[in-house]
């Protein structure tokens, strides 16, 4: 499973960030992914299509952890993505 930033964008806020999850590369025959599942994950707009999932978020900078550096904050958020890709796969 690849996860890789697709986007990064600075906003008067915060950042939007999108990550996308590539699922082509496993074992799995079909992947089916409801629709339930995919709007029940916290903090995160999922959508699946192609073998990919799509994770598009955001960050604010009122948030504690705004004096991280931002590509420290985008490791954590692709941890973050990884882990809920593997959750939902389960």
């Amino acid at each position: 499973m690849e996860v890789a930033v697709e986007t990064l964008k600075k906003r008067n806020n915060g950042w939007e960030l999108s990550i996308t999850v590539d699922l082509s590369k496993l074992n799995l025959n079909t992947i089916n992914l409801d629709y339930d599942s995919l709007n029940n994950i916290e903090d995160w707009q999922v959508t699946f299509k192609d073998n990919k999932l799509y994770f598009k978020g955001f960050m604010e900078i009122s948030e504690p952890w705004e004096d991280e550096p931002i590509e420290e904050l985008v490791k954590a958020a692709q941890l973050e993505v990884k882990w809920r890709a593997d959750k939902l796969l389960l």
